[in-house]
C-alpha cells in the first residue's frame, strides 16, 4: 500500500491512548502521517472494556493493515519468522483491553510521538491546532482528535456539551474461568424477562498457554441492583439461573479471575462541529453495549 510522507507541520495531535486514539495512531504512521498522541500513562492501566476481538473486527483491522498486533496477542509467540502466516486465519478471540493497547503501542513506527502527560487546553482554527499539556508546552499540529473518553473537563474547555440520553442504561459484567478443555466463542441467549440481553463466551489470551475462557453479560439492569451484586459474588452461579445454556457449556471449569463490573451511560455531544477537531469513540457518545460486542464498538 503507498504511503505519502506528510511533513512534520502536518502532523495529527491525538490527546487519548486508549484502543481507540492508539489504534489510530498507528493507522494513521503506516500512512506516512506524523502523529504525537498525549497520554498521561506510558503503561496502559487495567481497565475493563472491548476485550472481544471477531471475526468480522478482524477483517477491518486487516482491511487498516493493523491486524498483526492483535494476532500477537491472541496467538502464541512466534517460534520462528512464518510462524504467525502459518496460523489458521484470526477469528474470535480475547484480551484484556490494556494488553491491546500495549500491543498496538508497540507496534507503532518511529513517526508516533508519545507524550505522557496530561492536557490542560486545546485551541482549535482553521489551519493550525495546539495541544497545551500539564506543564505549559505547546505542541502545534494540522489536526487533533480527541480521542479521551469522557474527559468533560476537555469537553467544557472546547465548549462541547455532553448530553446523557440515559443514565445507568446497561451493566456489563465480565469474568474468566479455566480448565483442560476449549470451549468456542459463542454467543448465548438469556431466558425471558432476565433483563439480560445476551451472553458471550469467547477464549482470552492466558499466560503459559492455558486455556481459559472470557464470559461477557451485557444487562440492563442498575449498579445498585441486588442480582448484581449477587452476580459479583457467584458469577458461575448466577450464570444458571439467567443463563442454563451458557452455564452448561462452561461445565467442569473453575473461576479463575474476580467478577468485573462496569455500568453505561447512553450520552452524546453537541456543539462539537468546527475546523481541525474530530472526536473519537467515547469522546463522541457512548452506544448501547447491544449494538455490537468487544472492539466493533471501537
Amino acid at each position: 500500500m503507498p504511503t505519502h510522507r506528510f511533513s512534520d507541520t502536518d502532523r495529527v495531535l491525538i490527546v487519548g491512548g486508549g484502543i481507540g486514539g492508539s489504534l489510530l495512531a498507528l493507522v494513521l504512521a503506516r500512512q506516512g502521517v506524523r502523529v504525537s498522541v498525549f497520554d498521561p500513562k506510558r503503561t496502559p492501566a487495567p481497565s475493563f472494556r472491548n476485550e472481544k476481538l471477531g471475526e468480522e473486527q478482524a477483517e477491518i483491522l486487516q482491511a487498516l493493515g493493523a491486524l498483526e498486533p492483535f494476532t500477537r496477542v491472541c496467538l502464541p509467540p512466534a517460534s520462528h519468522p512464518n510462524a504467525y502466516a502459518e496460523n489458521p486465519r484470526l477469528t474470535d478471540c480475547g484480551a484484556h483491553h490494556h494488553d491491546w493497547v500495549a500491543a498496538v503501542r508497540a507496534a507503532w513506527p518511529d513517526t508516533v510521538r508519545f507524550v505522557e502527560s496530561t492536557v490542560a487546553d486545546i485551541e482549535t482554527s482553521a489551519t493550525r491546532q495546539t495541544v497545551v499539556t500539564g506543564d505549559g508546552t505547546r505542541h502545534e499540529g494540522r489536526l487533533v482528535v480527541l480521542a479521551s473518553g469522557r474527559a468533560s473537563a476537555l469537553h467544557k474547555t472546547l465548549g462541547i456539551e455532553v448530553k446523557t440520553v440515559s443514565a445507568g442504561h446497561s451493566v456489563t459484567l465480565g469474568f474468566t474461568v479455566q480448565g483442560a478443555r476449549h470451549v468456542p466463542a459463542a454467543v448465548f441467549q438469556p431466558l425471558p424477562n432476565s433483563r439480560i440481553g445476551y451472553v458471550s463466551l469467547f477464549p482470552i489470551a492466558s499466560p503459559a498457554g492455558a486455556r481459559a475462557t472470557r464470559v461477557n453479560i451485557f444487562s440492563f439492569r442498575a449498579l445498585s441492583d441486588d442480582w448484581t451484586r449477587r452476580m459479583s459474588r457467584d458469577p458461575l452461579g448466577g450464570l444458571a439461573q439467567i443463563a442454563p445454556d451458557a452455564a452448561a457449556a462452561l461445565s467442569g471449569l473453575a473461576l479463575k479471575e474476580r467478577c468485573e463490573v462496569r455500568g453505561t451511560d447512553l450520552y452524546h455531544v453537541r456543539r462539537h462541529r468546527r475546523a481541525g477537531l474530530v472526536l473519537l469513540g467515547d469522546a463522541f457518545h457512548a452506544p448501547c453495549p447491544s449494538s455490537g460486542t468487544g472492539l466493533l464498538r471501537v
